[in-house]
């Protein structure tokens, strides 16, 4: 596919495959660009596929990031304090992976995967973040939201920030495909 892809796109030289958060630390480490334009030194970084002078060069795959709560948070770490109330979007993630391998979505054929979650109080102070910023949507970007029982507490979570802060106007979900029983619970909440 990669291969495709470039021929198809010449203006771009790499392709993350899988999650790209320390992919794509280990490229901005690898890669000197004001000396060498010479990618052969992303040899060595796994879950990547880049140009060569004869074609595509694929490294090994990366390994799934087990805990994701190593990954830092762009909103809690206060990398966009300074963007302020921008009023425009958040892209919260409070789990990972899909089990599933539906032939109509890409997702869990992608993944088909066991789901791993960010901590609770993480995703908390996330949407809270967003709620205090004025950010009016939060689109949660999880394959099979409403797929776990926690699902209602975010939903609860967003509600109560909505009532506390008046934001956010609206919330993006993709429910669970498979598993329907806590969203009753959700979309009630989400009406109320």
């Amino acid at each position: 596919d990669c291969q495709m892809f470039f021929s198809d796109h010449l203006h771009v030289d790499i392709a993350v495959r899988g999650e790209g958060e320390l992919t794509f630390a280990e490229i901005l480490d690898q890669l000197d660009l004001h000396h060498s334009t010479n990618l052969e030194v992303l040899r060595a970084v796994p879950g990547l596929s880049y140009r060569v002078p004869n074609g595509v060069y694929r490294t090994e795959n990366r390994e799934r990031i087990a805990d994701l709560n190593t990954i830092p948070s762009a909103y809690l770490t206060g990398l966009f304090d300074e963007f302020g109330s921008v009023r425009s979007s958040a892209i919260i993630e409070t789990n990972r992976g899909c089990p599933y391998g539906c032939t109509f979505c890409d997702w869990g054929s992608a993944t088909l995967s066991k789901v791993r979650k960010f901590d609770l109080e993480r995703v908390f102070a996330e949407l809270e973040w967003s709620a205090k910023h004025r950010i009016e949507d939060a689109s949660i970007a999880d394959a099979n939201f409403g797929m776990l029982e926690r699902d209602v507490a975010i939903t609860q979570k967003i509600a109560d920030l909505r009532q506390v802060y008046g934001f956010p106007n609206t919330v993006g979900i993709n429910y669970a495909k498979n598993q329907v029983k806590y969203l009753r619970d959700i979309i009630k909440i989400l009406a109320d």
